[in-house]
């Protein structure tokens, strides 16, 4: 059903705390996601000296490869050979063999292939951190 519900573009399953009102195509997803308002996270690492707890297997799996040291996704890219535990990671390493720069510093002007750069780039040059949600913090020099 999710490939189906994909290809519609439907999100019939419906994030049930109230006002939340984000909706997706598996109702699997769907309780991964609740887990982010309850706080479960039954998946935890016993690695020593972790216990690290994750919302889904997926992502506990992926974890898994931090300590393994497997890297399964290479970048196709001739001559690059660089490799990564997540899909997501790889795909984000792909922008470093674009040519374009889409992220523009709005302090000086300075373009950037990833996002990351970007705000590495202005905590480093303009003392600016942005925060997950994406605000900007201007921090004082001492």
């Amino acid at each position: 059903m999710y490939f189906y519900h994909q290809l519609l573009g439907e999100k019939p399953f419906e994030c049930p705390i109230v006002g939340c009102g984000k909706s997706f195509t598996t109702s699997n997803i769907r309780k991964v996601h609740i887990r982010s308002h309850t706080g479960e996270r039954p998946y935890t690492c016993n690695y020593p000296n972790c216990g690290k707890a994750f919302t889904s297997s997926t992502n506990y799996k992926n974890h898994l490869r931090i300590h393994s040291g497997e890297k399964p996704y290479l970048c196709p890219v001739e001559g690059c050979g660089k490799r990564f535990t997540e899909y997501s990671s790889l795909y984000k390493h792909n922008a470093v063999h674009q040519p374009v720069r889409p992220h523009i510093c709005i302090f000086c002007g300075q373009r950037f292939k990833q996002e990351s750069a970007l705000n590495f780039h202005k905590r480093l040059k303009h003392n600016v951190v942005v925060t997950k949600d994406g605000t900007e913090i201007l921090v004082k020099i001492e």
